[in-house]
């Protein structure tokens, strides 16, 4: 991975924890709901691991390659994302809500991260 990619990578590996561990914190007494929001933010963050991957390999392709390229690993990521929250529900008591907002957090962990970002560079 490139640096910047693998910068970009850590910072929201560093954030997808900290609220992992606020989670933790906040819904101690509650297994079932913890685990959920752990195990669905854990399977999202190794799936934008590997996005991370494939756009680093993608660019480096041919315009009309890329396209498949990418075609293909988004639906291939997303389709084993979905095996694997199915593993999950099915084998382990985890809440369905819980499971849900772990996989979310990670997408709006990235939108605040770039809207913070675009804000302090606006006024600066």
């Amino acid at each position: 991975m490139n640096k910047v990619l693998k910068n970009y990578f850590l910072t929201i590996l560093k954030l997808i924890f900290l609220t992992n561990l606020m989670c933790v914190l906040v819904f101690w007494k509650n297994f079932h709901v913890w685990l959920g929001y752990l195990l669905g933010s854990l399977a999202v963050t190794v799936n934008f691991y590997f996005q991370a991957k494939g756009t680093e390999k993608d660019t480096k392709l041919t315009p009309g390659h890329a396209k498949k390229s990418v075609f293909k690993n988004f639906y291939v990521r997303y389709l084993i994302l979905f095996a694997v929250l199915i593993l999950i529900i099915k084998s382990l008591p985890v809440n369905l809500f819980a499971l849900v907002a772990g996989v979310a957090s990670l997408y709006l962990l990235i939108i605040i991260h770039g809207l913070i970002i675009a804000l302090t560079k606006k006024n600066v």
